[in-house]
């Protein structure tokens, strides 16, 4: 197992981008291939921040990656609501994104806040 695979923020983030490819690939054809396929991008790049960030193991990368997929979870968080709004999720899926991607800021908040005031710097 690798170091990443052991942090439960990455661990969620896995969850986050399997919740992902199961609700866009119900997205209209055409939207499978726009914003769905970016919904994916950022789910899979989720995962990726976090387990490239976790062997930076300085104090100037680690933060730098917990920030990068803190946004990626924001920029999630507007898709899914356009995504919603256009009729192409349900509140229930909409919800189950939200769920997941209001506990994954959570961690990641916490790992911000190790660093202190100045984020690592």
């Amino acid at each position: 197992m690798f170091g990443s695979e052991k942090l439960a923020v990455w661990q969620k983030a896995i969850v986050f981008a399997d919740e992902v490819y199961a609700v866009t690939g119900g997205f209209p054809t055409d939207e499978r291939l726009a914003l769905g396929r970016r919904m994916r991008r950022l789910a899979v790049a989720l995962s990726s921040n976090i387990a490239e960030g976790s062997i930076r193991r300085s104090r100037r990368d680690l933060p730098r990656f917990v920030e990068i997929s803190t946004a990626i979870v924001f920029e999630m968080i507007c898709l899914t609501r356009v995504a919603m709004k256009r009729g192409w999720l349900t509140e229930e899926q909409s919800a189950v994104l939200q769920f997941v991607a209001e506990d994954e800021l959570r961690m990641l908040k916490g790992i911000r806040r190790s660093f202190g005031p100045d984020g690592g710097n």
